[in-house]
C-alpha cells in the first residue's frame, strides 16, 4: 500500500522522455516572460496565418517575390518562440534523456514530513522540504522547483502512485510542507 503506519508515501515510477518535456514546458509557462512571449506573438502569428489563405483564394501572386518575401521576413520574429518553445527546446531535453540513462530508470519514492527521498539503482538523493521553494500541479505531475534554482525542479508523475488516496495524501503533505496548492497555468492536455 502507498501510505504507511509511519505516514509516509510510497510511489514508483520509470520516467518517460515525454515527463520530463511535459515538466519542462509547465516550469516555462509558469515563468512571467514566457508566458508575455507567446502572449504577444499568438495573436500576430494567427493573423499571418490568415493573410496567407486569404492570399490563395483572392487569386494574388501570393508566391510572387513580392509578396512571399514580406511574409516570410514578417513571420520569422513571430515563428521563433513558437519553434523554440514547441521544438527546438524538447528536441533537445530529448536529446538529454535519450543518453542518459540516469534519468530513465526506475525510482522508487518515500515522502513523509522529514522530506523527499528518491531511490534507483545509481544511488539515493535525500531532500528536505526547505530544498523546494514550492509546488504546483498538473493533471499529470507534481512540479517542486528548487529553491536555489526555479529552473530545476523535481517531476514525481501521478502515475508512481498506487491508488488516488496516495495522490491526494502527498498532495496534502506538499500543501502542508510547502504552501498553498499551485496549479499549473493554461493546462492541457499534455500538462
Amino acid at each position: 500500500m502507498s501510505i504507511t503506519s509511519t505516514n509516509s508515501i510510497r510511489f514508483r515510477y520509470t520516467p518517460h522522455v515525454e515527463d520530463y518535456v511535459q515538466g519542462m514546458q509547465a516550469q516555462l509557462r509558469r515563468r512571467p516572460l514566457t508566458r508575455m512571449w507567446l502572449a504577444v506573438t499568438a495573436p500576430a502569428s494567427m493573423c499571418l496565418l490568415a493573410v496567407i489563405p486569404v492570399l490563395l483564394v483572392q487569386g494574388l501572386p501570393a508566391f510572387s517575390p513580392l509578396y512571399t518575401l514580406p511574409l516570410f521576413v514578417a513571420s520569422i520574429p513571430l515563428a521563433v518562440p513558437w519553434l523554440v518553445y514547441f521544438i527546438v527546446l524538447p528536441l533537445r531535453l530529448r536529446d538529454q534523456v535519450i543518453r542518459n540513462e540516469r534519468l530513465r530508470c526506475e525510482t522508487f519514492g518515500l515522502a513523509d514530513e522529514r522530506g523527499l527521498i528518491l531511490r534507483h539503482r545509481y544511488g539515493e538523493i535525500r531532500m528536505d522540504w526547505t530544498t523546494f521553494a514550492a509546488f504546483f500541479e498538473t493533471r499529470q505531475h507534481f512540479m517542486l522547483p528548487r529553491l536555489t534554482d526555479e529552473l530545476l525542479y523535481q517531476v514525481i508523475p501521478k502515475r508512481g502512485f498506487e491508488s488516488a488516496q496516495a495522490v491526494s495524501a502527498f498532495r496534502e503533505l506538499l500543501r502542508r510542507k510547502l504552501g498553498g496548492l499551485r496549479v499549473a497555468t493554461w493546462p492541457s492536455s499534455n500538462a
